[in-house]
Formats: structure tokens, C-alpha cells, sequence
């Protein structure tokens, strides 16, 4: 009988080399570990990769044994009968089941790590992972992991400056103002706020009231509404009383969007509601401790002003609500037995209005939800229970049941769900995002789930077939929500596909292209100036999510003319402006955002296809003339349209820091030398910058310097007075 000489082994310990078998060459190897051995490398100092995670590695080559014995049997003519087979392919699904499990463990035991950088960096290989178009994956209090249109993060900074030829003027001026921008907004804040009063202390002096915040709020809605033409009960309390202003004034607004002529008195009113809410908002969490009425009036406020606030202050007021609705129970139906179905029914509203502003918060911030939706078993309003739909069913089964209604909550529920299905189901899914290892079968269980939310987006379209009025704020709102959220999922789903592909997915890149784009021409079409000023914060958003597409995509002077459009339209409401109040001032910021975003794109398209800008001006021109005129402001540095941001002489911690971060690609003092030759080109002189520090001394604190300037709408940390 031939003898079978087994082959030579060229890497192994000494135990494995006498067994004459392989291992895999690390400390303690998995064979060794199998039988319980301790490995012995002669003459070796170890191998300076961590050691695999042995049990892990042993576990694969048990099963790829069995399944080799599996092969075997049911190519056995003599005992392949029936039911053999039938048992045998059934295990065999199991334990190949097991394995894609396997695939999810992490191959590296925490015991053996040594490193100064964080266990979770070795483990994920960030460094080969892309997050996001503009590769932000920052995680702070500002931005959550899929936040669509975080313009103000260090990493889009960077990854706007690649996409411009920093060798040009003009890409110069629009990053020097893009940082001005910055100054500009955080100044908005801290002198107005911060370093001056509190929001009572403001009160006082803007408006002469004096007297407890809560006396003060209700003094302001008392001579509010001797301008509106509609009363409110102002017996109610403090909170309650802006509650209901604010629902009366948003009805007036769609009744007459365009019967106020005056919208500087407009922004002034707006400014006032916002504050009073603030100032009454904190005593009542104290004094309604456990109150349904504070929860109903916090959704009522949100309803009303939330496309005015940032993403952090949206949060504050939904956590507030949530864990409100939480500790009273409204969760479950055991809650609900001991009521009438009138209060049963207020309060079923007020729980799913309540999951809708919690799935709102994580969209536009994009972070995790606060509400497990596993553990709510609060059955749907009346009016959706009467349709035959159930909390349990997936937005898919909710969609062939839809009917719109007047609150138009089950438009909110299905949006909640599809939210939940995105982020929840995809986004954060731990099989997608929590695994080190990309694998085929991962990809694959990934990509149908992403073909059927879009699918599903497909139908909602169908579904939701919103009124013809442009100038309706309840019908506006919904619209905007609606599509939002779509785009925002869409960006969220295009994310996790970027990192498991090199390249951007095109099917949903230009989804988002058209998607925004489409919007975008909408909102043009708005005929109410008051409702223009109300949608300009998600509308710069809505350019933020726009520009990082294009810069990806490729412009066309047809993309800039409807940017250009909308620059115009904003600047129109800016003008005459200059009233000292707050909100004005922020509204002003955000017009210039705006402008700092479709300058960004004019001058991407110009370095990309190499054209001047009287040629742009007049390809723009042949589609709008009043776009070309606001473009051709936006090149003009003499055109006073940027004016603010140049006169302001103080630099905020965040454009230093910035300087500091990018000092390679823009040089160590880029604002000082592009503010000497605007001097040198227009004959302004400009006031020296303010610096508090020299900028090569300036402590690196990455986001905690944005603190102030993403702060602007009056930060509830800084109410000093209660």
C-alpha cells in the first residue's frame, strides 16, 4: 500500500509542526486552543498582530467540517432516501445560518490590545470605511452619524475646499466669507444674548415690559394680538398662552398669507412668539411636573415654530415630551382603561404626535431615536382605527389603508414608520453598520431592503396627493415634512451603501438630485412672502443637501438658475431688515447661508468647465433674468450684499480653528491676505480683525466651538432669569 506523505509545514508552532498540521501562526494558535494545549514558537518573540479571536476561528473550521460530511452523505446513492435528505437539508440551512453569524463576530480580543487609539478604531478599520459623500462621520451634540445637511462641520469645510481651485480669486472670497458667515452667526448670538441679557432681561429693554418672565409673556401677547385680528384667552397660563397665540396666528397665516404688507412688523412678531415661548417654557416643566396639558402644549408649540428652530432646540422640547408621555404611561393600553374614550382618544393623538416628533428630531439630526418601538402598544387614533389599521402593522400595510385626514396624523404616522424602517431597520441596524467585516450576504440582505423603501417611497408619492394652495401653512408643512423626509432617508440609505462600495449608489444619488430639485422649484413658486420667511431655514437646507449632490454630480445652468432664483427671493424679504432684534438677525444669517451655498456652487462651475463669469451670467440670464441679476451680485464684491459679514471685525474660535486645521490647503493667515486684496480691489477699508489669541495658539477643541454659533435661537442653557 503507496504511503501518503502529508505536505511539509511551512508555518506553524511546535506542537502543530509534530502533528504535522498548519496553523494559523498566531499566540496561542486555534489549534492548540481546540486541544487545550499551550502553543510554544521556538525560538520566536510572537507574531505583533493581535491574536485572532481563536474560539471564532475554531468554530468555522467545525462547521465547514460538518457541512463536508453533509456533501458527502447526500451524494450517498444508499442512504439518500427522502426523508434523510429532507433532515439533511435543514440542518444544512441551520448551520449555514450559524455561519453568517459568525461573519458578524469580531475577529480581536479586547484582552490583548495595547494601543493608545480607541479598541473600536482597530476593530472597524475606520480608515477604510466612507461615511457620506463629504466623508463626515462626526458624532457630537450638533450632528448625529446621517445628518443630510451639516454644512457647518469641519469635515464639509475640508471637503468643500477640494472641490474648489484655491489658485482663484473668487473660490478665495467665497471660502473667506463662508467663514465670516460663521463669525457673523455666532456674533448674532453672543452679543444679543449671551454677553447682554437673558431673554427676560431682553424683553425689558426691547420692548419696555418689565416685571416676572411670566408677567412679561403675558404683556407681550396682550399687545400682540391688538395687531392680529383675533382674541385669545389670556387667563391661561404662561405656556399655554403662547401655545395658543402661536396655533391662532399659524391659521391667520394660511387664511391671509399676503394681508400683511409690512413683513418687517411680521418678523418681529415672529421673533417675540419665540421668545415668550422660551422664557414660559421652563417654569411650567416644574410646575406641571406630571401635567398631559404641558405635553399637548409643547406639540402644539413645536407645530407652530419648529421650522424656525435649530435641530438642538427641536430636541430639547421632544425629549421633554417624550419622557413626559413615557412616565405618564401613554405608551400602552393598560394606560387607557381607566378613561373615557374622549380622554382615551385626546391622549392617543397626543402619544402619536408625540412618536412623530421623536422620528422627526432623529431624522433632521441624525441620531437614534428615543422611543422604542418594540415596547408601544397605544392603539392608533379612532379615525386610523376605523380604517383597520394597527400600530403593528409595517408603513407598507398602512399605505394601502391611507385616507387623509384633518390633523392629517395619519400622513405623520406612516412618515414616523418609514423613518423607523430607514433609521431604525438600516441606518442604525447593527447587521449593517455594527459589523467590521463586509460580506456578501450582508450586501445582498442590504440592498433589498433598500429597494423596498424605495418602493415604498414610490407608493407614498401616489398617496400623498397634497392640495393645489401653495400658501396654506398646514398643507406647506406636511409637504415639506414629506419630502424631507424622503430625501433625508434617501441620504441616510445612500451612506450605509458607501460603505460597503466604493462608489456612490447611482440609482439613489440621482433620486436625491431630482428629488431636491424638484422641491427646490416648488418653493419658487410660493406666492406669500410671509410663508418664504417661515421655510427659509428647511429651504437652506433642502440647497445644503442640493450642493453636496452637485459638487458630486456635475452642475448645469439650469441647477444654478434655481439656486440664483432663490438667493433672490430671500434677499428680497432681507432687505430693509436692520431692526435690532434677534430673530431678524437670524434670519439674516440664514440668507446668508444661502448665499455662501449657491456661491460655492457658481464657483465649482465655473473651475470645472472653465468658463467667465460674464458668460455664466448670461447663459443664466437666457433662462431667468432676475437670477442673473442676484448672480451677478454674488460676484461682485462691490455689490454691498456681503457688506455684514466684512464689516464684522470679530472672529469667532471656529474660524481659528479652521484656519488652524486647513492651514496646508489655504495657508497660515488665508483671512488676512484675502482681506487685503478685497481692500486692494474695491478701496474699502476694513477694520483688523479682532483676535483674541495668536492663531498658532489657539486650543484645538474641535466641535465644542461651535457651541455658540449652533446655539442661535436663544439656547434654553443660557435662560439665566429662571
Amino acid at each position: 500500500m503507496e504511503t501518503i506523505h502529508k505536505g511539509r509545514v511551512r508555518k506553524a508552532c511546535q506542537i502543530c509542526r509534530r502533528r504535522k498540521i498548519r496553523c494559523d501562526g498566531y499566540l496561542p494558535c486555534s489549534s492548540c486552543v481546540s486541544l487545550k494545549k499551550e502553543c510554544h514558537y521556538h525560538g520566536s518573540e510572537g507574531i505583533n498582530k493581535p491574536p485572532l479571536n481563536s474560539k471564532k476561528t475554531q468554530m468555522y473550521r467545525e462547521l465547514d467540517t460538518i457541512l463536508g460530511s453533509f456533501s458527502k452523505l447526500k451524494s450517498s446513492g444508499t442512504l439518500n432516501t427522502e426523508m434523510m435528505s429532507s433532515g439533511l437539508l435543514q440542518m444544512e440551512g441551520i448551520l449555514n445560518g450559524y455561519k453568517r453569524q459568525l461573519d458578524l463576530l469580531p475577529d480581536l480580543q479586547t484582552s490583548s490590545y495595547q494601543g493608545n487609539e480607541s479598541f473600536e478604531k482597530l476593530l472597524f478599520n475606520s480608515e477604510d470605511l466612507k461615511f457620506g459623500k463629504n466623508g463626515n462621520y462626526e458624532v457630537s451634540p450638533y450632528f448625529g452619524l446621517y445628518n443630510p445637511a451639516c454644512l457647518e462641520s469641519i469635515d464639509s469645510f475640508g471637503w468643500i475646499l477640494k472641490k474648489l481651485d484655491l489658485k482663484r480669486d473668487d473660490s478665495k472670497y467665497v471660502i473667506f466669507f463662508f467663514l465670516k458667515y460663521l463669525d457673523l452667526a455666532t456674533k448674532s448670538y453672543t452679543k444679543l444674548l449671551t454677553l447682554s441679557s437673558s431673554p427676560s432681561e431682553w424683553l425689558s429693554s426691547k420692548l419696555k415690559i418689565s416685571g416676572t418672565p411670566s408677567e412679561q409673556v403675558r404683556l407681550t401677547i396682550e399687545t400682540l394680538v391688538k395687531e392680529l385680528p383675533f382674541d385669545v384667552d389670556l387667563s391661561a397660563g404662561p405656556f399655554e398662552l403662547v401655545c395658543n397665540f402661536v396655533t391662532k396666528m399659524r391659521r391667520f397665516n394660511s387664511d391671509e398669507p399676503r394681508k400683511l404688507d409690512n413683513i418687517k412688523q411680521r418678523l418681529i412678531q415672529e421673533e417675540l412668539v419665540l421668545v415668550t415661548g422660551y422664557v414660559s417654557f421652563l417654569p411650567s416643566i416644574f410646575s406641571e411636573l406630571h401635567d398631559i396639558g404641558i405635553v399637548f402644549n409643547i406639540l402644539s408649540f413645536l407645530e407652530a415654530k419648529h421650522w424656525q428652530m435649530t435641530p438642538q432646540t427641536i430636541g430639547r422640547f421632544t425629549a421633554e415630551a417624550v419622557r413626559r408621555c413615557l412616565d405618564l404611561g401613554l405608551s400602552r393600553w393598560e394606560y387607557y382603561n381607566s378613561l373615557n374614550e374622549n380622554q382615551a382618544e385626546f391622549r392617543r393623538k397626543i402619544w402619536w404626535k408625540c412618536f412623530w416628533w421623536d422620528r422627526w428630531y432623529s431624522l433632521i439630526s441624525g441620531k437614534p431615536f428615543l422611543i422604542d418601538e418594540n415596547c408601544v402598544l397605544c392603539l392608533f387614533p379612532r379615525c386610523i382605527t376605523n380604517l383597520g389599521a394597527r400600530s403593528s402593522m409595517s408603513a407598507q400595510e398602512l399605505l394601502e389603508l391611507f385616507q387623509s385626514d384633518e390633523e392629517n396624523i395619519f400622513s405623520y404616522i406612516i412618515l414616523s414608520k418609514i423613518i423607523s424602517e430607514v433609521l431604525g431597520g438600516i441606518a442604525y441596524n447593527r447587521k449593517y453598520t455594527g459589523n467590521p467585516k463586509n460580506s456578501e450576504v450582508i450586501l445582498q440582505n442590504l440592498s433589498e431592503d433598500c429597494r423596498a423603501t424605495s418602493a415604498t417611497f414610490d407608493i407614498l408619492e401616489r398617496k400623498f396627493a397634497f392640495a393645489n394652495s401653495s400658501s396654506d401653512y398646514g398643507n406647506l408643512s406636511l409637504c415639506f415634512a414629506y419630502n424631507y423626509t424622503r430625501v433625508a432617508c434617501m441620504s441616510a440609505i445612500e451612506n450605509v451603501l458607501l460603505r460597503f462600495k466604493e462608489e456612490p449608489d447611482f440609482m439613489f444619488a440621482e433620486k436625491i438630485y431630482t428629488l431636491c430639485q424638484q422641491y427646490l422649484v416648488h418653493f419658487i413658486q410660493i406666492d406669500a412672502p410671509n410663508l418664504i420667511y417661515i421655510f427659509a431655514g428647511p429651504i437652506s437646507n433642502f440647497l445644503v443637501i442640493f450642493m453636496f449632490t452637485l459638487l458630486e454630480k456635475g452642475t448645469n445652468v439650469y441647477d444654478l438658475t434655481i439656486l440664483c432664483r432663490i438667493t433672490r427671493l430671500l434677499e428680497e424679504l432681507d432687505e430693509g431688515t436692520d431692526e435690532p432684534f434677534f430673530y431678524v438677525g437670524y434670519f439674516r444669517v440664514l440668507t446668508f447661508r444661502v448665499f455662501i451655498i449657491v456661491g460655492i456652487c457658481l464657483n465649482y462651475h465655473m473651475c470645472i468647465s472653465n468658463i467667465s463669469k460674464s458668460e455664466l451670467i448670461g447663459a443664466i440670464s437666457e433662462f431667468d433674468p432676475e437670477a442673473s441679476k442676484i448672480c451677478l451680485k454674488l460676484f461682485d464684491k462691490n455689490s454691498k450684499l456681503f457688506d455684514p459679514l466684512i464689516k464684522n471685525a470679530d472672529m469667532c474660535s471656529f474660524h481659528l480653528t479652521l484656519l488652524k486645521l486647513f492651514k496646508e490647503e489655504i495657508g497660515p493667515n488665508f483671512s488676512e491676505d484675502v482681506q487685503k486684496i478685497l481692500e486692494e480691489d474695491s478701496g474699502f477699508s476694513f477694520d483688523q480683525f479682532n483676535l483674541f489669541q495668536n492663531i498658532q495658539e489657539m486650543p484645538m477643541t474641535g466641535f465644542d466651538e461651535l457651541d455658540a454659533f449652533l446655539s442661535c435661537d436663544l439656547s434654553l442653557d443660557n435662560l439665566k432669569d429662571i
